[in-house]
């Protein structure tokens, strides 16, 4: 190890943004890094989504060997979902490989890594992990650390501002949570010499779904002077200083990685999907679909006279209706399709005898499908599994996967018709995910001033293993990024897939808390 590496995390970062804050000297830091480093855009998994995105970008690997497809995996059979965890993904990440060959890391706010992975340093997970939890850190005097010195710690904003109609007291809580999350892993670094160090920012993306319109004049509900106009500016603002402090902290003479899981960019439109499959034959519903197309009304209505409190008692004491379960309008039996995730951007076909027919058939509709209410395609392009994913976990991906206009949100909800104005909570959501991310390589081991075109996700892993001198996963998709090295060494290929075979694999059990979580952020 020639000396430290820092690896920043940035959920859902984008040029589109960077640069301009760049060029209007906003951004000072990354001005300076971009100039002296390599950077380039960073291509996201299909769908562009946090889950696939972060474990793709970790492992080297695609969905289809690692496993993670989406916040949830579907049981084919029950036609359930559950909440996915660490336990899901099938390949290991760069730390457990590093950790095996002798390398000390410190990783901190991890999304989608619950329950923490035993590594030679320590880990503290992030997005996804359910508030109490116990096995967030590892070892477990990390959690015990966090737990004593920092009472109160959260792993994100609280989304139930949003819900209560506090839009400025929900952004004041991303600042709140950002700050107590970087004085943790700042006073963890501190106590343990790391040869690499990942903190990963997430509160990024919820900052830009919900504000994007303040600041974007061509966005169709920008008001001009409005009082969040600077929000994302400021908090990107707040990153980079964030950034300068874990420089400081790692001695100052760091090789840097900053990348993000996908990018970002307008939100307009909702489309309900199923909505959609209904009416074109595809998807049968239960008399109790009538009852969904009011749900909203009555649920806003008591999120907003009982406490959250009260709402877990009522969740884990009564038993649900058919209404507890976002998929629990369809008729399985009788359908031939559905979309069954907000996030994953996912449709399955049940496995019957016109199946192939019913794929065709959904692949050429959906992609030549106009929106009345904005005129547009919202499904830029429909893929069968096997065009973009490839591995011994294929079996688990969705049959298909809508590569979308970023500007169109897919819903799961039953609804009365096929579109929308973009909301959640009854709160305009505005900014949504897209395919081109970030990547950016700075210090003494890199060329200055390089820019490339574009990376993959996959490409980080590799990347971090050669930097720390170590072989590669033979088994991985992505590539060393040996252009941006002032010399680059080939370090070799060893098979690193048998790191996680003593893994307990299956569930850890549906926690409704995160579920609550994921619903009001969207994701469910």
């Amino acid at each position: 190890m020639k000396r430290k590496i820092l690896v920043i995390g940035l959920d859902g970062a984008t040029w589109d943004i960077l640069h301009p804050l760049m060029e209007s000297g906003d951004l000072p830091l990354f001005a300076k890094l971009v100039c002296g480093g390599c950077s380039g855009v960073l291509k996201s998994t299909v769908p562009a989504l946090t889950p696939p995105g972060w474990t793709s970008a970790f492992t080297g690997v695609n969905p289809g060997k690692h496993n993670v497809y989406d916040f949830f995996s579907l049981d084919k059979v029950t036609m359930k979902q559950r909440l996915a965890t660490s336990r899901d993904r099938r390949y290991p990440a760069f730390w457990e490989a590093a950790s095996r060959e002798g390398a000390r890391v410190g990783l901190f706010n991890v999304p989608c890594a619950y329950p923490a992975d035993k590594v030679d340093g320590f880990m503290v997970t992030g997005m996804a992990t359910p508030e109490g939890s116990r096995d967030f850190g590892y070892p477990g005097e990390a959690a015990l650390l966090i737990k004593e010195k920092f009472p109160g710690y959260r792993f994100g904003a609280r989304a139930s501002l949003l819900e209560s109609g506090r839009k400025s007291d929900f952004l004041k809580d991303i600042y709140r949570v950002t700050d107590t999350q970087e004085k943790a892993a700042l006073e963890l670094l501190k106590r343990n010499d790391v040869d690499l160090f990942l903190f990963v920012y997430d509160e990024t993306d919820r900052v830009m779904h919900f504000f994007w319109h303040d600041f974007d004049p061509s966005h169709p509900a920008h008001e001009k002077g409005g009082e969040f106009r600077n929000a994302v500016r400021d908090y990107y603002r707040r990153v980079e200083e964030g950034v300068e402090r874990f420089i400081s902290a790692m001695g100052g003479d760091v090789d840097l990685v900053v990348f993000s899981d996908h990018g970002f960019g307008p939100l307009e439109t909702d489309i309900h999907v199923n909505r959609l499959l209904y009416e074109w034959g595809f998807l049968a519903v239960k008399p109790v679909a009538e009852e969904m197309i009011k749900k909203p009304l009555w649920k806003w209505a008591l999120k907003r006279i009982v406490p959250p409190g009260a709402r877990k008692v009522f969740r884990e004491k009564v038993r649900p209706s058919p209404l507890a379960d976002p998929l629990g309008y369809i008729d399985f039996e009788k359908s031939r399709a559905f979309y069954a995730s907000v996030s994953g951007r996912s449709i399955y076909v049940p496995d019957k005898d016109d199946r192939e027919r019913t794929i065709s058939e959904l692949v050429s509709r959906l992609e030549g499908f106009v929106d009345g209410r904005s005129g547009r395609n919202p499904f830029a392009k429909v893929f069968r599994k096997e065009e973009i994913y490839a591995g011994p976990f294929l079996e688990n991906a969705p049959d298909l996967v809508i590569q979308e206009d970023g500007r169109f949100a897919f819903k799961v909800e039953w609804s009365g018709s096929v579109s929308s104005e973009a909301t959640q909570h009854g709160c305009l959501k505005s900014g949504s995910h897209r395919p081109e991310g970030m990547f950016l390589l700075n210090g003494p081991s890199f060329r200055e001033n390089r820019k490339m075109e574009s990376a993959g996700v996959c490409d980080i892993a590799p990347t971090l293993l050669a930097m720390m001198g170590l072989p590669v996963g033979a088994e991985m998709d992505g590539r060393p990024l040996s252009w941006a090295f002032k010399e680059y060494r080939d370090t070799g290929a060893r098979e690193y897939s048998g790191l996680r075979i003593d893994v307990e694999e299956g569930p850890l059990g549906d926690d409704a808390q995160v579920r609550e979580k994921l619903k009001s952020l969207g994701y469910m």
